[in-house]
Parts: C-alpha cells; sequence; structure tokens
C-alpha cells in the first residue's frame, strides 16, 4: 500500500511525463515500474548532481541521510561512494 506522498507523486508523475520520478520507497517504485515511468532515487540523484558538478562531494550528503529514518543497505552506500570517486 502506498503513502499518500508516493501516490501523489506517482500520479503527477503521470500527469506530466516526468523522466524520471524521484521514489525510493520499495512498493512505490515497483507501482511506478509496472505503470512504465523512469526512476530515480535519492542515490541516483546524488550522483548525477556529483557528477553534472552541482556539488562537490556525496559523502556529507549521505552522512546526514543516515542519521535519518532512510536506510541505505551499506552494499549500496559503498557502491555510490565508489561510483562517486570517494
Amino acid at each position: 500500500s502506498l503513502g499518500p506522498g508516493e501516490s501523489e507523486a506517482i500520479a503527477l508523475a503521470l500527469e506530466v511525463s516526468a523522466d524520471p520520478v524521484l521514489l525510493d520507497d520499495k512498493a512505490a517504485r515497483r507501482m511506478a515500474t509496472v505503470l512504465g515511468l523512469p526512476l530515480i532515487g535519492t542515490l541516483g540523484m546524488l550522483l548525477k548532481a556529483k557528477h553534472a558538478g552541482l556539488i562537490p562531494a556525496i559523502r556529507p550528503r549521505l552522512e546526514v541521510l543516515q542519521k535519518l529514518p532512510f536506510h541505505i543497505a551499506p552494499g549500496i552506500l559503498e557502491a555510490a561512494l565508489y561510483e562517486a570517486g570517494e
């Protein structure tokens, strides 16, 4: 079951043909995939920002996220840091 925020994000993405839609919730990502929406998560956005030169590093932002109720699997975290060259 999707929360109201995820439902609204998916509805808006469909309405405006978002490419991609930013979602981290597993159920929301599954639903977006079923609906054919292109996806990106928070880590993907951070990596894009780093590669585009918009932010100097992702590590400080990941450290902030880890203090919030935002779960990042250790393997995914390490892969993101590696891809960012950090």
